[in-house]
């Protein structure tokens, strides 16, 4: 399965410490969508938006551990559906990503959210200490 993330997820300590799974990716953007920074939070979600373009990485072949590992970490706020995505190797792939749970729509903010700026910002070290999904996934770790 090809999984297409647009957040924290990009970044591979992250990828690597949540889905415990190394993959091959590929850049690529989501068409119809728009992320956003979550309200009083580090991290981002994605909506369906017409004219939207949401750009990320897409990573290749993840294993059924891991998507159980990634749906843990996300957690009730997010959805997990298949969307299609245009990568950079000039492919589209269907692919699997997490977008905001309708029920959580309103902790949507305006405000832009960029991983150049959550990894060159105190952000970074702050969502890797108190994101409350790593422990999810971490407590059934061997």
């Amino acid at each position: 399965m090809d999984v297409f993330t647009y957040g924290t997820l990009q970044a591979d300590a992250i990828w690597r410490r949540v889905s415990q799974q190394e993959c091959e990716s590929v850049a690529g953007e989501a068409h119809g969508f728009l992320a956003r920074r979550v309200r009083s939070a580090d991290y981002p979600a994605m909506v369906e938006q017409e004219d939207g373009v949401v750009p990320g990485l897409v990573y290749v072949g993840v294993g059924p551990e891991a998507v159980r590992r990634l749906d843990a970490f996300e957690g009730a706020e997010y959805i997990r559906r298949p969307i299609a995505v245009r990568c950079a190797d000039g492919r589209e792939r269907r692919c699997q990503a997490y977008l905001l749970a309708p029920s959580c729509r309103g902790r949507l903010s305006d405000d832009p959210w960029t991983l150049d700026a959550f990894l060159g910002s105190d952000a970074y070290h702050r969502f890797t200490r108190t994101y409350v999904g790593f422990p999810t996934v971490e407590q059934d770790q061997p």
